[in-house]
């Protein structure tokens, strides 16, 4: 009887066990994006809440969302967060316009809010005439105002974030003002700034992120790439299967016994003189 040998096992091949490293591209990105979260959530947040975003949560993530599919490594963080401030005007300003809608065909209409309740709570009474006189101005003279006197952004920066001129943003920034200076039957516009820095500074310190709100954006990004995926593979697919049954309803349509198409004369019949 034939000793038995044990039977030689392969070695693992380390290179197939050892995981591929991730996409340095999106290695970037990650990071970046991070780090833009980290610098500028809390400051979009505000925004969004002082231009009257009945979410704004979802408006800031969105805002974000754009920035993670277009991804561009910025030049300098700033040039990140002047696009972000203008994602989140635009965003806010169509997420208002899209809700004047229904409203018009409610008979009592909920009142609109720059701020929430518990934002308002931290006013005083002056301050809350102040918001109140603001958030029933036109958005964009209401815009103009919250950019130029919350953030301090010069005209130049507040044309950018709104889209517009910088003779329109004086337009605007000027009528707001004036109004509000009657609402408060105020003589001087220059009070009237004072008093509006001052109003938009306590609601917005009482705005404070989710912890997990990264975490949160960060895995709807990621649901929405692949449901983007998901859905462009199908349209190939689709596109590919109608264009092979075209093909084949043209083969089929075919004449079985096609003319001749080169015809000439027989070779016997060719004078070779």
């Amino acid at each position: 009887m034939r000793p038995r040998h044990p039977i030689p096992v392969p070695e693992p091949d380390v290179e197939a066990l050892t995981p591929a490293p991730a996409d340095p591209a999106e290695l970037e990105r990650e990071a970046g994006l991070a780090g833009l979260f980290e610098l500028h959530h809390a400051s979009m947040l505000r925004l969004a809440v002082l231009l009257g975003a009945d979410d704004p949560e979802n408006v800031v993530a969105e805002a974000y969302y754009q920035i993670y599919r277009k991804w561009r490594r910025p030049r300098d963080t700033e040039a990140a967060e002047a696009y972000l401030r203008s994602t989140v005007c635009n965003l806010t300003r169509m997420r208002i316009r899209h809700l004047q809608v229904p409203r018009k065909h409610v008979k009592n209409p909920p009142e609109e809010t720059v701020v929430s309740t518990e934002g308002a709570a931290l006013l005083r009474d002056d301050q809350r005439v102040l918001i109140d006189a603001l958030q029933h101005l036109p958005a964009r003279q209401c815009e103009a105002l919250v950019l130029r006197h919350w953030l301090g952004l010069n005209e130049g920066e507040v044309a950018a974030a709104m889209g517009i001129s910088s003779g329109s943003v004086k337009t605007h920034t000027a009528r707001g003002l004036a109004a509000l200076t009657r609402a408060m039957n105020h003589t001087d516009p220059d009070r009237t700034e004072r008093e509006l820095a001052e109003a938009l500074a306590a609601p917005a310190g009482g705005v404070q992120a989710a912890p997990d709100a990264y975490r949160t954006a960060r895995g709807e990004w990621l649901r929405r790439v692949r449901r983007r995926r998901l859905v462009l593979a199908v349209l190939i697919t689709v596109v590919f299967a109608l264009a092979t049954l075209i093909g084949l309803w043209v083969l089929n349509e075919a004449p079985s016994h096609p003319g001749v198409i080169f015809s000439g004369l027989p070779s016997a019949q060719v004078d070779t003189r």
